[in-house]
């Protein structure tokens, strides 16, 4: 239960940065890592912030690539088949990003670090981390 210079518990950054990455504020998760970055200078709650930026990312980019090819459900017979299979994975995608955060929230009160698939490799690579 380690405290930063603020005097706010480390793991406390980390739980707001998985509660923003699930509702998508990507805009209030760079100020969370700006702090994490320039005031905490915290590896493991950098690490933890740099996780669910890549996990509200992640969702993001998923769902822009749904709405650039969205002409498609235009189209008459296809375009309702388009809108159906477009629903399901956009909620699979929800879903996953939910059990994420969830289970990087629960891993942060704990103090340990999210390990988030993808995600834990890319704040890996940022920090130069090799592992073998």
């Amino acid at each position: 239960m380690k405290k930063g210079t603020l005097g706010i518990r480390l793991a406390f950054y980390g739980v707001l940065a998985f509660v923003l990455a699930y509702l998508g504020y990507s805009t209030l998760l760079f100020l969370i890592l700006g702090v994490a970055l320039l005031v905490e200078k915290d590896e493991w709650t950098v690490r933890q912030v740099l996780q669910a930026v890549v996990l509200c990312f992640i969702a993001s980019i998923i769902r822009s690539l749904f709405n650039a090819v969205g002409f498609i459900g235009d189209i008459p017979f296809i375009g309702v088949v388009w809108d159906v299979v477009t629903s399901i994975i956009e909620a699979v995608v929800e879903l996953i990003v939910l059990a994420c955060a969830v289970a990087g929230i629960i891993k942060n009160m704990k103090d340990q670090d999210a390990a988030l698939p993808l995600a834990s490799n890319i704040a890996d690579w940022a920090y130069g981390v090799v592992k073998e």
